[in-house]
């Protein structure tokens, strides 16, 4: 029962680090894009 348990907090563990960094590649792809979009529109 207790392996059970151990085993569930690690992949919840491994989960929440996955689901950070990809939280993370969100807001700096969409931080990256907004910037180059406004220097097109700078450009325009």
């Amino acid at each position: 029962m207790f392996l059970v348990l151990e085993d569930l907090a690690d992949t919840m563990l491994l989960y929440s680090c996955i689901t950070n960094k990809l939280i993370y590649l969100c807001f700096y792809y969409r931080a990256f894009f907004y910037s180059i979009y406004e220097l097109v529109l700078q450009t325009c």
